[in-house]
């Protein structure tokens, strides 16, 4: 990791403007010389984590400051990282056994230490404040929550549940019990003050929502769902089951009979704005929709959280509300899946009555792997076991092999399209595959490693070693996107976290 003394902290904050002309970025400074608006004082930050680095190593800020997303992706990406380095994994004695070694607890650690600092810092309740900046009064967190940096940034279950992974570094109870506020309170928050009537709303003002914000909303409800998944799934005693149902409710401040009652409204908000002949969620009059793509990631997790919700906790009533929630997932996924190309998706679609089509002409590398990490990571959409509905694996088993060979064909275009000079680029021409931006973006990398990391044993051309056995093609290419793992973790810790001595 790289230290910044003081006196060049001081300058690179002066400074940090200049840099950014011609890099897509603002050329603001990250000083401003007004206090903004819901401005909550904060000590001054020890770590600067860039949105990105250009060809000369020059950390990139936009005019918004020190995001959220940033220090949020980073940790998710090194714990996803860590939490593989087992030894039938990235650790195995086919490739670096090292790294489940001093490495592995390094990075645990590190978790533990970005859990805390944004918990201090970005965190107020459950309220992620998006932007940290330097004003006269001094640091300030700043600006309304974003509901996208709910959707992945919940996220932090995940490390929180594969503790024992860090069992024999020690770390397993405080991996398990200091993150608990802070796995907890974003929930609590987004139904408190966002969610109402069946809709997630993009201000606490509930006056504006959409399809970003409803998709958005479910997808960081969905750590609230898994919690009371895994309490009641076959197994959960030894798991989150080793609260109590009252204190588990305590924690998340909801209880399976309130949050089926939300998941019905949602369902019924869903019925009302389904256009059968668009494919899609339709929430106003226009006659197309065009997402995010990582929002229709998001979209299909939250959809899937809530159908597991009404399956384990619902009644019979709830079971064509099950039914018609995950025949317009698939129906929604499959053509989205269908415009990827080597080098990646677009960043934005477009559903029409003709089809869904790309409505940029790059492929976003961070918005590709987004979308992935929400099929594969964690309470992912795809993510079925024991108890829970299952439907993809008992209604839909052509998806899934499709989904596998989406993967596949991502990974691959990963090590051929994507890297360059050692690392992941931004965005790619959405037709021919060449780089158009090439700084390093925090989120591209970081999403790359939580998506690829989670997503690789999908298909059938990449394996973990003890499944190599002899088909040297499958370790090949392991083997290279192992090493893109390893060489993409070690370039964010060497040159994107820089700590302030």
């Amino acid at each position: 990791m790289v230290r910044l003394p003081a006196s060049q902290f001081v300058f690179l904050i002066a400074c940090v403007g200049l840099f950014l002309i011609g890099c897509g970025a603002s050329d603001q400074p990250l000083e401003t010389d007004e206090v903004p608006d819901e401005a909550r004082a904060v000590e001054a930050p020890d770590m600067m984590i860039p949105q990105a680095l250009d060809d000369e190593d020059t950390p990139l800020y936009g005019d918004d400051g020190l995001r959220f997303r940033d220090y949020s992706y980073v940790m998710h990406a090194v714990s996803l990282v860590a939490s593989i380095s087992e030894d039938d994994e990235l650790a195995h004695e086919a490739f670096r056994p090292e790294l489940g070694e001093d490495i592995m607890r390094e990075r645990g650690e590190f978790w533990l230490d970005m859990v805390s600092r944004l918990q201090q810092t970005f965190n107020d309740n459950g309220a992620w404040a998006p932007h940290l900046v330097e004003t006269p009064d001094g640091w300030m967190a700043t600006g309304a929550p974003d509901l996208a940096d709910y959707a992945q940034g919940v996220y932090t279950y995940h490390a929180h549940h594969r503790a024992d992974r860090w069992a024999e570094h020690g770390l397993e109870d405080e991996m398990t019990h200091s993150p608990a506020t802070f796995t907890t309170q974003p929930g609590v928050y987004l139904l408190d003050n966002h969610y109402a009537d069946g809709r997630f709303y993009r201000d606490a003002e509930h006056t504006s929502w959409d399809h970003e914000s409803m998709a958005n909303g479910v997808s960081g409800l969905h750590a609230h769902i898994y919690a009371w998944v895994r309490w009641e799934k076959p197994g959960g005693a030894d798991d989150m089951g080793q609260l109590s149902r009252d204190r588990l409710a305590t924690w998340l401040q909801h209880e399976p009979d309130d949050l089926v009652e939300i998941g019905r409204e949602l369902a019924e908000t869903f019925d009302a704005a389904w256009d059968e002949e668009l494919g899609t969620y339709v929430f106003d009059e226009r006659d197309a929709v065009t997402y995010r793509t990582e929002s229709v990631g998001a979209l299909l997790r939250g959809q899937k959280a809530i159908i597991d919700l009404l399956y384990m906790f619902g009644d019979e009533a709830d079971e064509e509300r099950i039914d018609r929630l995950f025949t317009r997932s698939t129906s929604i996924a499959e053509p989205v899946m269908d415009l990827a190309e080597p080098w990646g998706l677009p960043g934005r679609v477009t559903f029409t009555a003709e089809g869904v089509e790309p409505a940029t002409r790059t492929a976003d590398v961070a918005s590709t792997w987004s979308f992935v990490h929400h099929f594969a990571g964690g309470y992912s959409y795809t993510r079925e076991r024991e108890g829970t509905a299952q439907l993809l694996t008992d209604r839909a088993p052509d998806f899934l092999d499709a989904y596998g060979a989406f993967v596949d064909a991502l990974l691959e275009g990963a090590l051929e399209h994507q890297m360059q000079d050692g690392a992941v680029v931004s965005t790619l021409d959405y037709e021919t595959g060449e780089v158009v931006e090439g700084h390093r973006s925090t989120e591209a990398i970081s999403l790359f490693l939580m998506g690829a990391g989670n997503a690789y044993g999908a298909g059938e051309m990449f394996a973990a070693p003890d499944a190599w056995g002899d088909n040297d093609e499958v370790a090949e290419r392991s083997r290279a996107l192992y090493e893109a793992l390893a060489d993409q973790t070690e370039l964010l810790e060497d040159k994107f976290i820089m700590r302030v001595e």
